[in-house]
């Protein structure tokens, strides 16, 4: 059993902000406000948990055209990590992608341990799982569909 669910982030912007100074800084006025980087670029993650709390490659989508890889991407990384990376115009899941992690990354990694079992994939309703070509290739690597409504998998 698996659950797969993707958030968007805007990267240099925090909802909460939170700084470390000392009394004397803080008392002096001169403090007035947090700087955020300037940065406004919208990226995708996307993460597949199994039942038994032991998490799959993430994937990243940028924002791009292209298709190129940009070695930017893996600055954040630390020796060891791995993700899926990919990019769309807007940075948002679609239909290709979602076909893409799930028969180059969900799959192979799954099947082994499903041996000659079905898995039981859990998702939302983004139109990039409710389509014909996902749901026929789930069927075909015997993958079971659950589909919730939007915005319910990260309530679980």
């Amino acid at each position: 059993m698996y659950n797969w669910d993707e958030k968007g982030f805007l990267i240099g912007i925090a909802s909460e902000l939170m700084r470390i100074m000392t009394k004397k800084m803080y008392d002096s006025g001169k403090i007035k406000g947090a700087a955020q980087d300037g940065s406004r670029e919208f990226i995708s993650l996307l993460a597949t948990i199994y039942a038994d709390g032991i998490k799959i490659l993430l994937a990243l989508i940028y924002k791009g055209t292209s298709g190129d890889f940009q070695n930017t991407w893996m600055d954040d990384l630390k020796e060891r990590e791995h993700a899926f990376f990919a990019s769309s115009a807007n940075s948002w899941s679609s239909n290709a992608f979602s076909l893409a992690y799930l028969t180059q990354v969900f799959d192979p990694v799954t099947r082994a341990k499903a041996g000659r079992g079905r898995r039981l994939l859990i998702v939302n309703g983004h139109s990039s799982h409710v389509n014909i070509e996902f749901i026929r290739t789930c069927d075909r690597l015997k993958i079971v569909l659950l589909i919730l409504p939007l915005h319910f998998t990260h309530r679980l």
